[in-house]
């Protein structure tokens, strides 16, 4: 299913960018932000109706709470942060939207972890239509000649190590560790940026029963 969203998705929204380049290459450029704005609340509503989505059938289903319902996820973030990154005009935070947002986006389709509920089908809806907006989303300024930066990428991942330090402490490890041993998952890829981070895994893999993968990016 998500596969398919992400190809219809990505066909409006690739249709949308050619309209917006052939009204500016014919000088009409108010045409062209208006069409471009469009598309941009499409996408940034979509995102945050996926998000609400979500959160209601996490409340009907008794599992809403604080750690729930904060945008503590990278991918939930760039869910909040897309509309901004596509009207605010900061290079930026669309540069931050696209280094993260479409890897990580495009990580979760492929490898989709959905928190287990009542109505499945609809849980599976709203995490799909959510990933896809931020893979598709960020492509979208590429239309007003919009070009990423080399720089923009450090400080992507310099974002990227400030939310890993608000996001996650110990305990927030191991309560996702003991969360897939519950789910009887295959296993848990573990990715390192840095050497320092892995002393916040340790007591969470004594908890441990699954098989790991170990990447240390350095």
């Amino acid at each position: 299913m998500q596969f398919l969203m992400l190809a219809l998705l990505g066909a409006l929204v690739g249709q949308g960018m050619r309209r917006i380049r052939m009204l500016r290459h014919v000088g009409q450029i108010r045409a062209a932000r208006s069409l471009y704005g469009r598309y941009a609340l499409l996408l940034g509503g979509a995102a945050l109706c996926a998000m609400g989505g979500q959160l209601a059938l996490l409340g009907v289903n008794g599992m809403l709470h604080l750690g729930t319902a904060l945008p503590l996820h990278l991918c939930s973030l760039m869910g909040v942060l897309l509309y901004p990154a596509l009207r605010c005009g900061s290079r930026r935070l669309w540069e931050i939207s696209l280094y993260l947002g479409v890897p990580g986006g495009m990580g979760a389709l492929l490898f989709p972890v959905i928190l287990s509920c009542d109505q499945p089908m609809l849980m599976a809806f709203c995490f799909h239509l959510l990933h896809c907006t931020v893979v598709i989303g960020p492509w979208l300024p590429l239309s007003l000649g919009w070009r990423p930066r080399p720089s923009g990428a450090a400080v992507a991942f310099g974002f990227l190590f400030l939310h890993a330090c608000v996001a996650l402490s110990r305990a927030d490890i191991e309560a996702i560790v003991a969360g897939f041993n519950a789910q009887g998952l295959d296993g848990i890829l573990i990715l390192l940026l840095t050497y320092s981070q892995g002393q916040y895994l340790v007591h969470a893999m004594q908890r441990n029963s699954l098989p790991l993968a170990l990447t240390l990016v350095q």
